[in-house]
């Protein structure tokens, strides 16, 4: 296997200069529970969210929570996001009296993401020089498998991505509860020295339930870090707008207070190249 060096991630910005806003980082959550159709039915809504795109409040932890609740249904949701580590949660439980509330749902989502900026630089390479980086998205995720039956449909998913987008290359990861045979969470791409890289990563967990005239819940967690490593052995700087340093892999989420704690293991895929 090839040697991977670090790279070298410097703060963008000394002590007392202006903070620089290529990035934001935001905790999204909503529930959502109806017992019934019509004027005579139950409802139940939340909704809240955390988000920065300046220092200092970008320095402070992005914490999401909330929940719902009507008759027999309830759904909850959280979500935390720090620049290098990102985890969601939700839980949907959903019962019905068919002859008073027909028609029950019940349904949670977390969202975490961060959008940021990175610069490549050389102290020895002519701007313009290609360099190749490597990403190791470290996913972890729990969920519900769907199921389908007369009584009711209980459905939960865990979504994850990374994407980084340079002016010379371009790199998409992903990780789906949807289809988990076709996950890759690692890749490389292209960058060139003096030149900029646009991150966008996140996390969704979204269960849902419909009952009728049944008991049933659902539930997902997830989180995701990335890592970012220089393939060769060159002398380039990767400096980060949030000034999260993507060398070093960011500790592992804590559990969310109010949600189900992200899944435990985490599931290191072996490195692949990028589709193409």
């Amino acid at each position: 296997m090839r040697n991977r060096w670090c790279v070298t991630v410097v703060c963008l910005l000394a002590a007392g200069a202006a903070h620089a806003t290529g990035f934001s980082i935001d905790a999204n959550v909503g529930c959502v529970v109806a017992q019934g159709l019509g004027i005579n039915s139950l409802q139940d809504t939340c909704q809240m969210d955390s988000g920065a795109d300046s220092f200092p409040a970008a320095e402070l932890p992005m914490k999401a929570q909330g929940s719902a609740s009507a008759g027999a249904g309830d759904a909850k949701a959280a979500a935390h996001a720090v620049f290098g580590s990102l985890s969601a949660s939700a839980d949907a439980a959903c019962g019905e009296d068919p002859d008073v509330y027909p028609d029950a749902s019940a349904s949670g989502r977390g969202d975490a993401e961060v959008f940021d900026t990175l610069h490549v630089g050389s102290a020895t390479l002519a701007n313009g020089t290609h360099v190749t980086f490597h990403v190791d998205f470290n996913v972890a995720s729990n969920y519900s498998a769907p199921a389908q039956d007369p009584l009711g449909f209980f459905y939960a998913s865990a979504f994850a991505s990374f994407d980084a987008n340079s002016s010379v290359g371009n790199l998409h990861l992903e990780s789906n509860s949807i289809d988990p045979a076709s996950d890759v969470t690692s890749g490389d791409f292209d960058a060139p020295v003096g030149g900029d890289v646009i991150l966008d990563y996140r996390v969704t967990a979204h269960p849902f339930v419909a009952a009728k005239g049944s008991v049933g819940g659902a539930q997902a967690g997830i989180s995701a870090r990335p890592q970012i490593t220089l393939v060769s052995n060159a002398d380039v700087t990767l400096t980060a707008d949030s000034q999260h340093d993507y060398a070093q892999l960011a500790p592992e989420p804590a559990a969310l207070d109010g949600g189900l704690a992200a899944a435990a293991a985490l599931v290191f895929v072996a490195r692949r190249r990028p589709r193409r």
